[in-house]
């Protein structure tokens, strides 16, 4: 039964992903996905705060802002203090690409959850967020 579940949830989340990110001009990833994410919800964002919080390393980390620098969704602005710290900001593109990618996201979601009753949703819910609490305890 486990199996078949594990089988369900990654078999829809890659069809989710696939259209997710498939109408886009950009060669939008899962990473760079949650690289604009940790941006939007960091202000101020440093680029070691994206590396930490995605745990990549320096080099992964600066290949893919340089992808989504070169694409418009980003701007690196160094500190007028310390030359060293460079602070991250989403363009209006990327505000406009994040927002895009989440709406689908809502949507798809949306949709997979009205296939149950409210109590179900419910229930779903405190299932995931269950599940989603022991998942924190076993990778801290």
């Amino acid at each position: 039964m486990l199996n078949e579940f594990t089988d369900v949830v990654f078999a829809y989340k890659n069809k989710l992903l696939d259209k997710h990110h498939s109408g886009y001009q950009y060669n939008m990833t899962k990473t760079k996905y949650l690289m604009l994410k940790t941006i939007i919800l960091n202000d101020p964002c440093l680029v070691v705060d994206v590396s930490k919080k995605l745990r990549l390393s320096s080099g992964a980390t600066t290949i893919l802002l340089n992808q989504l620098e070169t694409d418009g969704l980003i701007v690196r602005k160094r500190s007028e203090l310390d030359r060293r710290s460079v602070r991250l900001f989403l363009t209006e593109e990327g505000e406009h690409v994040l927002r895009q990618i989440n709406a689908t996201r809502e949507e798809y979601l949306t949709e997979l959850l009205n296939t149950l009753t409210e109590h179900e949703q419910e229930v779903l819910i405190q299932l995931v967020r269950k599940i989603s609490m022991q998942f924190h305890k076993l990778i801290r």
